[in-house]
């Protein structure tokens, strides 16, 4: 018994100290409380990436400063190392490499393990 909670506190430490950004419901962006629901070209693509066999729509979303969001997706464009910078109202400012990505610090979506 002493040797499962000792494993347990071990797991437990490991997966407490990930510098891997996490997913969580609680996102404020553009005037919104959950943005992954209320705004609807948001809500659309997750919807999109939550049935995509094509892996168009693999990959992840972050939320930026400034209410900017790094879509890490293909999109269709056959680019895997893209991603896209979009604004609040789904418009794609800017596409960019992964390589000159943003900080990534709050995750909205995933679909990548």
């Amino acid at each position: 018994m002493l040797r499962i909670c000792y494993f347990m506190i071990i797991v437990i430490s490991i997966i407490s100290c990930r510098n891997d950004p996490i997913e969580t419901e609680e996102i404020e962006a553009c005037g919104f409380s959950n943005p992954k629901e209320e705004l609807v070209w948001l809500k659309d693509l997750i919807a999109k990436a939550d049935t995509d066999k094509t892996g168009k729509y693999l990959g992840s979303i972050y939320l930026e400063e400034n209410d900017l969001f790094w879509v890490r997706m293909s999109l269709g464009t056959g680019g895997g190392a893209l991603g896209f910078w979009f604004d609040c109202e789904g418009t794609i400012l800017d596409i960019g490499f992964d390589s000159i990505a943003p900080k990534r610090d709050v995750l909205i979506y995933s679909n990548v393990q």
